[in-house]
């Protein structure tokens, strides 16, 4: 992770780099270039994929939320520590109690962009970050311009953070370490991911936290998330489709890959190469006939946009997705029926069945996921409005870290990391 993320920061320390990944159409974006020199500006987004899954020490599904909280806490001697080593590169830097924070924020939010890109983010939680990567640029700041640069560039470490992490997460770690060594190996990795599927969603979804952070730096001292929420919540219904088809094809590219690899199953083979050929046009449109045929279309994408998150969605569906692929493979050999694959006679031609199985496939397994989704948006009969909140996790949990932080009333701590926060570490997610 460090490495690849070295790789990556020594990639965008060329300008003409950072115009291709904009495509040439936002030159204001150049200022978010990294300087050819070692800065502080390096220095902590190093910190930070260095600690980035250091939460996993304490439990493995919230380990973004327990590495920020553990960073966060250590605001004296490791601090102090961090302070003597930048004073060694030039007695005019200086390692303050934000630059801490900052790099606990970005270690919370590391993975962000990264579920996003799978669909199970939403664009709403971006509200938050983007209200905490202004604060941070507030120090630097001599008028708006000056504000709003500094703000993207932090945004655009945060972005990079999770680029790295999404990078090492895709590849054979030990190849990718090999090739990371070598400077035109990593330039060619760094290229193909960027210039991929995945790429494509990152860069889509860095644009727009680029204009929901330009309007929010609009007024330097602007306090009122409603107007920024409001605004992420219209881009999410407009996206509700992207999202979607981003879970969903997502969660079908694994189950397809092994399946599309096993020669014992020449029909599910030919029919796994047709669904990962699948255009987004055709992933969209079964989408939008699974939720017209379970809600209306507006309130279902209504609703979704107000999820921000859907924790671990992609390995509930993947499994979902398995035993689909299990059952119609069964199916095609003539041993089950499933009722998501027609059988026909001799004279269908081959290839157009496996085409039609494909599809037919395709969209009885959007009409699933869409089917699960809508029953969790829409139970609403007033016996489903109670709701119990479990403390026996939490009491087992809380560890001595955390009372301390609890009963706080000191110092900034308290306003960057609200009880909220800290018990959102412990049970409430």
């Amino acid at each position: 992770m460090v490495a690849a993320l070295a790789r990556l920061v020594m990639h965008f320390k060329v300008a003409d780099n950072l115009r291709k990944l904009f495509q040439g159409r936002a030159p204001e974006y150049a200022s978010v270039v990294y300087s050819k020199e070692p800065d502080m500006r390096s220095f902590k987004l190093m910190l930070a994929a260095f600690y980035h899954d250091i939460g996993k020490t304490v439990v493995d599904p919230r380990h973004a939320m327990e590495g920020a909280v553990i960073l966060a806490y250590h605001t004296t001697s490791a601090r102090y520590r961090l302070h003597q080593i930048v004073r060694q590169y030039g007695l005019h830097y200086e390692f303050e109690r934000d630059d801490l924070f900052y790099v606990s924020d970005l270690v919370l939010f590391h993975d962000h962009y990264g579920t996003l890109s799978t669909g199970e983010d939403g664009y709403l939680p971006l509200v938050s970050m983007i209200d905490r990567i202004k604060r941070y640029s507030l120090k630097h700041d001599t008028n708006k311009a000056n504000q709003l640069e500094w703000s993207r560039r932090y945004l655009f470490d945060l972005w990079l953070l999770n680029a790295a992490d999404i990078m090492v997460s895709l590849e054979h770690k030990f190849e990718l370490q090999d090739d990371l060594c070598d400077s035109k190996a990593a330039s060619a990795r760094i290229h193909t991911f960027l210039e991929g599927p995945k790429g494509d969603s990152l860069v889509h979804d860095l644009k727009i936290s680029f204009q929901l952070l330009a309007e929010h730096c609009q007024k330097k001292h602007f306090d009122d998330l409603a107007p920024l929420q409001s605004r992420a919540h219209d881009i999410s219904k407009r996206h509700v489709i992207e999202r979607l088809r981003r879970l969903v094809t997502n969660s079908l590219a694994g189950p397809l890959s092994r399946r599309g690899a096993d020669p014992g199953t020449p029909q599910m083979q030919a029919m796994a190469s047709v669904l990962e050929t699948l255009s987004e046009e055709h992933w969209a449109a079964a989408i939008v006939r699974a939720i017209q045929a379970v809600e209306d279309f507006g309130e279902f994408a209504s609703r979704l946009a107000w999820i921000g998150r859907m924790d671990y969605a992609l390995g509930f569906f993947q499994r979902i997705a398995e035993e689909a692929l299990t059952r119609v493979t069964a199916d095609l050999a003539g041993q089950g029926q499933t009722g998501w694959v027609r059988h026909s006679g001799d004279d269908i031609d081959s290839e157009y069945l496996t085409k039609t199985q494909a599809l037919f496939f395709a969209d009885n397994y959007v009409m699933c996921v869409i089917q699960i989704l809508g029953y969790l948006l829409f139970r609403e009969p007033s016996i489903d409005r109670l709701r119990n909140i479990e403390f026996g996790d939490a009491r087992d949990r809380i560890t001595p870290e955390k009372l301390a932080q609890l009963l706080s009333t000191e110092g900034p701590f308290r306003a960057r990391r609200a009880v909220q926060a800290i018990l959102q570490t412990i049970y409430l997610y």
